[in-house]
């Protein structure tokens, strides 16, 4: 089976995910409805998302008391069991993580980044995990602070 290549960008942020999927489908709908899920709780950022229907952007926010901090999306396939970093849940996956962005918070504390999902109906129903790291020695982990996670199911 031949795959292609596969991009989630944002132009904003500099976002990027790389995904190989199979050759486009033909079929011009998904069936499988776009969803967001929260996962877990906040340790210290608070991670809210758009639904990630194909063809649309996606904004993340991460909201927390951290401003002008430099803060990092990661995306990982969904599935696996949170991993416990200090005393807060991890929702990526550590062996399959990516970096999706790279940005940092507004005097505030607060970031936005939005993602573009690609247009693409084989990656209908996949889903993936995203979680957010603010790096500062204020937060409540020794590297800064976490958010929950975000299960994000890929559709229409």
């Amino acid at each position: 089976m031949r795959y292609s290549r596969i991009t989630l960008t944002s132009a904003a942020c500099g976002a990027w995910f790389v995904l190989f999927s199979p050759f486009a489908s033909t079929q011009s709908t998904c069936g499988v409805p776009a969803a967001v899920e929260t996962l877990g709780t906040s340790c210290g950022v608070t991670l809210s998302g758009g639904l990630p229907v194909l063809g649309s952007t996606v904004q993340l926010d991460a909201r927390s008391n951290l401003g002008n901090a430099p803060t990092w999306f990661f995306i990982s396939p969904a599935g696996n069991p949170p991993t416990l970093i200090e005393s807060c849940n991890l929702f990526v996956d550590l062996g399959k993580l990516t970096l999706l962005a790279t940005t940092s918070t507004d005097p505030g504390g607060d970031c936005h980044c939005p993602v573009n999902v690609p247009t693409r109906v084989e990656l209908c129903g996949r889903q993936f995990n995203v979680q957010a790291l603010v790096g500062s020695q204020a937060g409540p982990l020794s590297f800064g602070a976490l958010s929950n996670g975000l299960k994000f199911t890929l559709g229409s």
